[in-house]
């Protein structure tokens, strides 16, 4: 059993941090490109003032567009292809409701 613990954490820097992070991910001026384990739950994100669709993104519109998208989620790439990457699979979070 357990015992009683009183010690509690204090998650503001955590928030702090986290906002801070995903609102620099949101700037139009932003110029890094978001690690997979953000991309794989956003649909999209700010590259050096153009709007970048994520794997998560694309797959959500299910069929490849075929223009050369930088995280294109479809095998083969860039193909007009339905199948997602075999690496992907599983990894995509999907949400319940409006995500944009």
């Amino acid at each position: 059993m357990l015992g009683n613990c009183s010690k509690t954490v204090d998650t503001q820097p955590i928030y702090a941090y986290i906002n801070n992070m995903l609102s620099r991910l949101m700037e139009e001026d932003n110029d890094s490109i978001p690690h997979i384990e953000w991309r794989k739950w956003n649909k999209w994100y700010w590259y050096k003032g153009t709007k970048v669709v994520t794997e998560y993104g694309n797959a959500a519109k299910a069929k490849c567009c075929a223009k050369g998208c930088r995280h294109c989620p479809f095998d083969p790439l860039h193909s007009g292809s339905d199948k997602l990457r075999k690496d992907l699979i599983g990894r995509l979070g999907y949400r319940i409701g409006p995500i944009d």
